[in-house]
């Protein structure tokens, strides 16, 4: 009787190692020859694709890259839906369904093997879009980033939870079309979602809409929430699809709704500013300074040499600008009490860093914005796709000058014009677009649209003298920084 007893035991034993066998052996072929590769192939290409199509906006910052894969998550859920419910399909034509139904494994380890597979393709082909960008930035980082590793682990368990949403949707509905249809309609799903970005039922998906400038980051409790709210959706969807009863699904739901519930009754705007980041590292090798916030900083060798060359293009007009600060250190703050450049500097290689916030930017400093001529592999293009180019740059810092501390557009009353500017501010407007024009040395760059009496007055004073052309701009310059609205209207009548 004893060896009656032992021998099914034994056998019970030796059933279970077939079975884990078995459940290896057909994972690994689904991963090889299942849709887990289309799914990793489709979303390396088109997840890689759209990375790498817009380097500008990440390049040697390690923040904006996890941010931007976010972004370019909203195309990529769909594929991962669309994979989970086709793989569904596929093993109830394939009978894989059947295979595993006469072994000791129940349902819920058929519908998870799916899911797995899928989410292991899927997961793979992101991280294989992500790595060439990593490669890019860790060549010229200058720092380091706060919390975008959460961002990025948002996006993988987003992947995630998409694959069990197609996996679901596959189990429950048994027809050709469901795989599509289920994509298209995550791929509308979140559209809607994306759209609402001024709210905060943006947050229950895994993308963002568009990425900061690499001063900002999303606050971690906030993904936090976002990976638990993922995790318990992609449960509770397994749960439903494969177990026999159903109110087990209960707890990951509930735990779902308790981390989604902070995410839509807080604010919309997520973004935490980012001090460390937006502190500025200055040349200090005797020539004309340049500062850059330490998130840019990649770009300060070869940014200082043209720089120079466009600084000294300032030199002997009275006010001009004899220095340049990177403009994203004066976001967020009022431009008079924005990024510091002065204080003291800390040696750092060739470098000083500063406090970017504790003090305002002088009147000969240039704010230049270079983001847009960042090139792909983080360095400094001569010119971007649009035709702008770092006299471009400067051209709009001497422009900014009368928006920044005067308003154009604004009535004498203080109230808002819609129409245009009122009639005294007319010259100012003029005259800053004959300034922009000269900077350029061009009266008609690429993108840009030059009224003829401006090109006519541009013309005007290029037929000056040189030293003329210089006293002509010191006056702008002090006018556009008191907005002497009487100095503007002169200095245009002498170009008529």
């Amino acid at each position: 009787m004893s060896g009656a007893t032992e021998e099914p035991a034994g056998g019970t034993e030796e059933r279970t190692r077939g079975v884990d066998r078995m459940t290896w052996r057909v994972l690994r072929t689904e991963l090889m020859r299942g849709t887990a590769p289309v799914a990793a192939l489709s979303i390396a290409v088109a997840g890689g694709a759209m990375l790498l199509n817009e380097t500008e906006r990440w390049a040697g910052r390690w923040g904006p890259l996890a941010e931007y894969t976010s972004v370019v998550l909203f195309a990529l859920l769909p594929f991962a839906a669309t994979a989970g419910a086709w793989q569904v399909g596929r093993e109830h034509r394939r009978r894989i369904v059947e295979l595993l139904g006469s072994t000791a494994r129940p349902p819920a380890h058929q519908v998870l093997l799916a899911w797995c597979s899928v989410t292991l393709g899927a997961l793979a082909g992101l991280a294989v879009a992500w790595a060439p960008g990593a490669v890019l930035v860790a060549r010229v980082a200058t720092y380091g980033g706060k919390g975008w590793w959460w961002t990025l682990a948002v996006a993988f368990v987003g992947l995630a939870a998409a694959s069990a949403v197609g996996v679901a949707a596959g189990r429950w509905i048994s027809s050709r079309v469901v795989a599509p249809t289920v994509g298209l309609v995550v791929f509308a799903g979140v559209g809607v979602v994306s759209a609402s970005s001024g709210t905060a039922w943006s947050w229950l998906t895994p993308g963002i809409d568009w990425p900061s400038n690499g001063v900002e980051y999303l606050e971690t409790d906030a993904q936090l929430l976002q990976l638990v709210w993922l995790a318990g959706l992609t449960a509770t969807l397994l749960m439903l699809a494969a177990a026999r009863r159903k109110w087990p699904a209960v707890v990951p739901a509930a735990v779902a709704v308790v981390a989604a519930m902070p995410l839509v009754s807080g604010p919309a705007d997520r973004w935490a500013p980012d001090p460390a980041a937006r502190e500025l590292v200055c040349t200090d090798d005797g020539g004309a300074e340049l500062c850059m916030t330490r998130v840019n900083a990649f770009l300060l060798d070869d940014a200082k040499g043209p720089v120079r060359e466009q600084l000294a293009r300032w030199e002997e007009i009275d006010g001009g600008f004899v220095r340049a600060v990177d403009s994203i250190s004066t976001r967020g703050d009022d431009v008079d009490d924005a990024a510091a450049t002065e204080g003291a500097a800390a040696t750092d290689g060739a470098a000083g860093a500063r406090d970017a916030t504790s003090s305002s930017i002088p009147e000969d400093t240039a704010v230049v914005d270079l983001s847009a001529l960042i090139s792909w592999n983080g360095g400094l293009s001569e010119e971007n796709e649009y035709g702008e180019n770092l006299a471009t740059v400067f051209a709009q810092a001497a422009d900014d000058v009368v928006y920044r501390r005067c308003d154009p557009y604004d009535d004498a009353d203080g109230e808002v014009d819609g129409h245009g500017p009122s009639p005294e501010k007319e010259p100012m407007l003029w005259a800053s677009g004959v300034a922009y024009h000269w900077v350029l040395d061009d009266p008609s760059p690429a993108g840009t649209v030059v009224e003829d009496g401006e090109q006519a007055d541009f013309q005007v004073l290029l037929a000056k003298p040189e030293a003329e052309q210089k006293e002509w701009m010191s006056r702008y310059m002090a006018a556009a920084r008191t907005c002497d609205t009487d100095a503007f209207a002169t200095l245009m009548e002498e170009l008529q």
